[in-house]
């Protein structure tokens, strides 16, 4: 399967980081864990510093599942007011 086959709510898409970069700083800070935060900056490249990282990146710096990141991702998403599926 390649990329342009894969669904697009499992890609990050140039919307979707575009929505979380512009997700309030004070809303981010305030309502995210800084677990949350962190995944969220690395899953859509939030710091400018790194380019986005893939679920599987993000789970083994945490020792956790690409499922369980993914959903992780979506919850601080839903806190954010943020589609997860755009």
């Amino acid at each position: 399967m390649t990329i342009s086959e894969r669904p697009a709510y499992r890609r990050v898409s140039s919307k979707s980081c575009e929505i979380v970069a512009n997700a309030s700083a004070e809303k981010f800070r305030d309502e995210l864990t800084l677990r949350e935060q962190t995944m969220l900056e690395m899953r859509f490249a939030l710091t400018g510093t790194e380019p986005p990282q893939t679920l599987a990146a993000i789970g083994q710096r945490y020792h956790l599942t690409r499922e369980r990141v993914r959903q992780i991702i979506e919850e601080a998403l839903h806190k954010l007011g943020v589609d997860p599926y755009v």
